[in-house]
């Protein structure tokens, strides 16, 4: 048993040699550092650091991301197209017009239809007579003169108007819309400058004026006027011829051989001519048209029981219409205590009733009976009724109007 103890003693001591401690450190430390730089360029920079040291091991591990941002301008431009300047001479191509050139001399050019055109460069005149134009004035019009064609001196040390000493016009034959009318005329000068011409043709088929207004025109002619597509068909003649000055001064020719001047007691102008007359000159189209005034077919009037200001008036009426526009109406009723007409103006009135009229404040008391009943058109034609059944037309040949009428009379309708 001794022995056992001993070798066990023995096997003890050998497998442990000496008496030495054994100690074991497990250490694990992490460290995490995330920097963010910002610089001008907008550029980021993330550095992560990963250390783990596991007893006497360290192990380290780093990585570092960049990210860069740019920015792309994008730069835009307009493009502007400068126009084509055309010089004196030149067809502008925009404007179908040509280009003036102040060192040409006007020059008038004709064609056989008896058109005529003025034109104003080399250029602009060689064109036109290679379309037929020509430099010679086309003998197949009619042409009017009945004065002389130079114009005395005036003496303008007192106030003097402008005088017409000579006066003419030609047209082509069977004239028609578009062509060309030349008046040739001789103004004397006044003593303000010769400021406006007014030439008024009628319509003899259809009494009516066509006027030519002319600002500030040469003191002589020729004047070039194409005949509007709105003129009528129908015989023309002169009417009147009217001169005007800066200074309001007029002179006023006219058919019959009367003129009228403006001041009277001015020098210069005229009292009488020679100039023209009513015969007719040139015919468009067919003479055979008729010209209508309108005709007043019925009226009457209603008012309240004792009218007073304000109270209003009931004109019930009807026209029948004319060849021109019913322009216009003029009904006046008379004040039979005072003797005093008060007229009531409807402009553009339609061609029937009824129109509404508040009595004015200012008209006064007394009893009121129609007096007339007056109806124009657009033509300057026009019809005038009576209370005591008589009406009178202008023109006297025209058709429709009246020369009498029962429409209304004399008696008394109300009493205000």
């Amino acid at each position: 048993m001794k022995k056992i103890l001993v070798l066990l003693l023995l096997f003890i001591v050998a497998c442990g040699g000496s008496s030495e401690e054994t100690v074991v450190q497990d250490t694990t430390t992490t460290t995490i550092q995330d920097t963010t730089t910002t610089t001008i360029q907008d550029t980021t920079t993330t550095t992560i650091q990963d250390t783990t040291t596991t007893s006497s091991t360290t192990t380290t591990t780093s990585s570092t991301t960049t990210t860069t941002s740019s920015t792309t301008t994008t730069t835009s431009s307009t493009t502007t197209t400068i126009p084509k300047i055309y010089g004196p001479g030149e067809f502008n191509e925009e404007t179908k017009a040509w280009i003036p050139d102040p060192n040409f001399e006007p020059v008038n050019l004709y064609k056989q239809s008896g058109k005529v055109i003025t034109v104003n460069s080399q250029n602009e005149m060689d064109n036109y007579i290679s379309e037929g134009w020509s430099e010679s004035s086309i003998s197949s019009s009619t042409t009017t003169s009945l004065a002389p064609s130079n114009c005395p001196e005036q003496n303008n040390s007192s106030y003097t108007l402008p005088k017409l000493c000579s006066f003419s016009l030609s047209v082509p034959s069977s004239p028609k819309a578009g062509d060309t009318i030349t008046f040739n005329y001789q103004v004397s000068a006044g003593s303000a400058s010769f400021n406006f011409m007014n030439i008024c043709l009628k319509n003899k088929t259809l009494q009516k004026d066509q006027c030519i207004s002319i600002n500030r025109p040469s003191l002589t002619g020729p004047y070039y006027f194409a005949i509007p597509t709105d003129w009528p068909d129908g015989e023309y003649g002169i009417e009147r011829v009217s001169l005007f000055d800066s200074s309001g001064g007029n002179v006023e020719y006219y058919k019959n051989g009367q003129a009228y001047k403006n001041p009277q007691n001015a020098l210069g102008g005229a009292t009488s001519h020679q100039l023209f007359n009513a015969n007719t000159l040139f015919t468009i189209g067919s003479t055979n048209v008729t010209y209508t005034l309108p005709t007043l077919t019925s009226f009457s009037l209603s008012v309240p029981s004792s009218p007073k200001a304000g109270d209003t008036i009931t004109f019930n009426y009807q026209v029948s219409a004319g060849s021109a526009s019913f322009n216009f109406m003029n009904i006046c009723l008379k004040n039979k205590t005072l003797q005093k007409d008060q007229c009531i103006s409807i402009n553009r009135p339609s061609l029937t009733g009824p129109y509404y009229f508040a009595i004015p404040t200012d008209w006064p008391d007394g009893e009121y009976g129609i007096e007339r009943v007056s109806l124009f058109d657009s033509s300057g034609g026009n019809v005038e009724y009576y209370k005591n059944g008589q009406a009178y037309k202008n023109p006297q040949n025209a058709l429709g109007g009246a020369t009498s009428h029962q429409l209304f009379n004399a008696n008394t309708l109300f009493t205000k």
